[in-house]
């Protein structure tokens, strides 16, 4: 039913602009508006989408011990989608609404030594109605060289419109059984999808070594629930509008995983000439994700699924006359659930400034690699992509 290779296309714009008001050195007022459209074909159907968003927040002292911050913002997004044989949605054509409001409140419990960030943020969405994300970070600095810190928070991830409304129809993988009877797999959207939920926690230490190096390093614990996961229907006989029958092992979304992930990252940043700059990266993740119920599941995620080593360096250097050079190595480790082997990717980027507001500059991703692998869907009617060489430019402009 597919071809072996399909070209997806993007082509959009974007227009931002940030106001902001100084009323004092302690009292600030930050009002941003964005329009961003968007015009996407990726082989079974294609998708326009217009989205408006308006954000402010407003920061101010209380007292001599607490700086707060809150806000609210408001997004529109519009889209039409463009179905085929293979694909559509409930509605082609849908604008959601996405409102939120926050607050946060900086607390110096002992001035320059221990601080307190509690705060929270309230979002409403279209599909799950109003989703409370609490937090709460506390940070020691017991002398100007070390700074100790942890945090907890709550975190969701709202339903997207496939997730409930998604409607795909593909042929069996070569693997499947063998049937007298023409095989398909429909898959639908639930209806009942429901926000995933994660309860992060952190600890962290920074050090500066020395006035040229610091380091940095955190551990994290992240406990997952309602996470997506694909659920296996019983196997139907259906009958096609000519009445050709036909055997159908639908699958729809479910909220059925759960379940932790656990790591470190280090960090470092190194000065050694004023006009040179290197930061060095390293990340390790270790999952552990069930699923809950009887219902079968093709999506269980484990460790082979996530990369379980990153690292990355990067080198900034200062050319002269206002002109920044740099370039960086970033490696990922082998997805061996996925049969996809590590990698190292090579990306470069020049920029210019030719006033303190206006920034120019060229970017290259890629380099040594026409194209690259870096996921394989778990679903047999969804392809694999790959990641193409990418050179672009870009200006920013700063009123």
């Amino acid at each position: 039913m597919y071809s072996d290779i399909i070209r997806a296309n993007s082509e959009g714009g974007n227009l931002l602009g940030r106001w902001t008001r100084e009323f004092s050195s302690e009292s600030e007022l930050t009002i941003q508006a964005y329009y961003d459209r968007t015009d996407r074909e990726f082989g079974i159907g294609g998708e326009v989408r217009n989205t408006f968003d308006l954000d402010a927040q407003y920061r101010f002292r209380l007292g001599e011990r607490h700086e707060i911050i809150w806000g609210a913002g408001y997004r529109y997004s519009v889209d039409d989608v463009a179905g085929s044989p293979d694909f559509r949605l409930d509605q082609p054509s849908v604008g959601l609404q996405l409102g939120s409001t926050f607050v946060q409140d900086v607390v110096a419990l002992i001035p320059d030594r221990l601080s307190l960030t509690a705060g929270t943020k309230l979002e409403h969405n279209d599909f799950t109605g109003f989703e409370l994300q609490p937090s709460v970070r506390l940070a020691w600095t017991p002398d100007e060289h070390h700074t100790v810190w942890g945090s907890i928070s709550r975190a969701v991830r709202t339903p997207s419109r496939a997730e409930r409304g998604v409607h795909l129809y593909a042929d069996p993988p070569q693997s499947a059984p063998q049937s007298p009877l023409p095989l398909l797999v429909p898959g639908m959207g639930n209806p009942e999808f429901d926000s995933e939920e994660l309860l992060a926690s952190e600890i962290g230490l920074r050090v500066s070594v020395h006035p040229r190096l610091s380091l940095d390093l955190a551990a994290f614990y992240n406990d997952y629930d309602r996470l997506y996961n694909v659920a296996l229907l019983p196997a139907e006989l259906r009958f096609s509008p000519s009445a050709q029958p036909y055997l159908a092992f639908p699958i729809t979304d479910g909220n059925a995983l759960y379940g932790e992930t656990y790591g470190a990252e280090m960090s470092a940043i190194w000065q050694p000439l004023d006009h040179w700059r290197l930061r060095a990266q390293y990340t390790l993740l270790r999952m552990n994700l069930r699923t809950r119920g009887s219902v079968p599941s093709v999506s269980e995620a484990s460790e082979g699924e996530s990369p379980r080593h990153q690292a990355s360096l990067w080198s900034d250097l200062d050319l002269g006359r206002h002109v920044e050079w740099g370039v960086g190595l970033r490696y990922v480790d082998a997805l061996w659930a996925q049969r996809i082997p590590a990698y190292v990717q090579v990306e470069t980027r020049l920029a210019w400034k030719p006033t303190p507001n206006c920034e120019i500059s060229i970017v290259g991703r890629n380099l040594f690699d026409a194209h690259h692998q870096e996921f394989s869907p778990f679903l047999f009617f969804a392809r694999n992509v790959e990641v193409d060489r990418a050179v672009y430019g870009k200006v920013v402009f700063r009123f």
